[in-house]
């Protein structure tokens, strides 16, 4: 596709839904874009920086996170673009293993309120962990 901006098929509208997400997020100081789909996080409350890294990947599977991390090291969350994406099971425990989240957008959301974004998960109701995955 010669229109892509990116390697990681995250579309304009993508970026753009995910900044307006950032900008109205209250744990958000600011952001700054970077390589079109990396995002660099202050945030007020710890106030610190987390960088995020935004995909797009119907499956994200173990080789994605290891291009990923290669292209991208110091991202320390990874989302997914839409919650029509999903990752694998190996690619979630290969990123938890490797202090790095794998998220979807609404646990950004939830996330950057936690003092280690990295490590929120979505719980069900006897506090178990949800995974969004789906199989290779």
């Amino acid at each position: 596709m010669a229109s892509r901006l990116n390697d990681w098929d995250v579309s304009y509208s993508s970026v753009a839904f995910f900044e307006k997400m950032l900008q109205g997020h209250g744990n958000v100081a600011q952001f700054m874009r970077s390589r079109d789909i990396l995002f660099t996080v202050t945030r007020k409350t710890p106030p610190d920086v987390v960088i995020v890294l935004l995909v797009n990947s119907y499956t994200f599977g173990i080789a994605d996170f290891y291009k990923a991390r290669g292209e991208f090291p110091d991202a320390k969350c990874i989302v997914l673009a839409g919650e029509w994406n999903a990752y694998t099971l190996a690619a979630k425990e290969c990123a938890n293993a490797e202090g790095i989240g794998l998220l979807m957008p609404r646990e950004l959301v939830a996330a950057i309120w936690r003092e280690e974004p990295h490590k929120y998960f979505t719980k069900n109701r006897d506090g178990k962990p949800v995974y969004h995955i789906r199989a290779a």
